[in-house]
C-alpha cells in the first residue's frame, strides 16, 4: 500500500531516493510515536519498492555487449 500523501518519486534519481530513504529511516528510529512510525514505514516501503523495481529492470535488460554477442551466433 502506498502512502497517499507521497509525491511521485519516479522522477527522482537513485541517489536522491537513497538520500530520502536514509532521511526517513533516521526519522523512523528517532520517534517513539507508533502512528508516525507506521506512516514512515509506508514511505520507506514505497521508496524501497521503486529502487528494487529499477534494479530488477536493469538486470533484465540485456547490455549492449550481450546484444552484440547475440548477433554473432547464427543457429539454423
Amino acid at each position: 500500500m502506498s502512502h497517499p500523501l507521497l509525491p511521485d518519486l519516479s522522477e527522482n534519481t537513485d541517489d536522491e531516493l537513497n538520500k530520502k530513504l536514509q532521511d526517513v529511516t533516521k526519522k523512523y528510529y528517532s520517534t517513539h510515536n507508533p502512528n508516525l512510525r507506521s506512516q514512515l514505514m509506508m514511505v520507506m516501503t514505497d521508496i524501497q519498492f521503486i529502487l528494487a523495481s529499477r534494479l530488477a529492470k536493469r538486470q533484465i535488460e540485456p547490455s549492449e555487449e550481450m546484444k552484440e554477442l547475440d548477433n554473432l551466433i547464427d543457429i539454423k
